[in-house]
């Protein structure tokens, strides 16, 4: 048995030492720019279009922007093994109110 502790496996080389702090120091930095960008600029617009009012429990309804008759399409990917629920989910779906307005795309992946 060895009287010396630090014998008991492979230590970080020097190269991995620097390597470690360098991904660390990255990560920071990358945080460090995510956090720190404030609101995105504008193009120079007096008035930006106000966002969409959430429904809230006095107006339970929400927004109907889309003239009668219209619909909007919208894709969602899926995984191929969710394929059947999927398409029983968008039947279910196409029978609401809100279903017969939405055409949406199954996409597989």
């Amino acid at each position: 048995m060895s009287d010396n502790p630090q014998s008991d496996g492979p230590g970080l080389t020097l190269l991995g030492k620097l390597i470690s702090i360098l991904l660390i120091g990255g990560l920071f930095f990358g945080a460090y720019v995510l956090l720190s960008k404030g609101a995105p600029q504008t193009s120079g617009e007096e008035n930006p279009p106000a966002p969409p009012k959430p429904a809230t429990p006095e107006d339970p309804q929400p927004r109907q922007d889309l003239p009668p008759g219209q619909t909007v399409t919208v894709g969602i990917a899926y995984g191929t093994e969710k394929k059947l629920w999927m398409q029983w989910a968008l039947e279910e779906f196409g029978k609401t109110d809100a279903g017969r307005r939405v055409k949406i795309e199954l996409i597989p992946m």
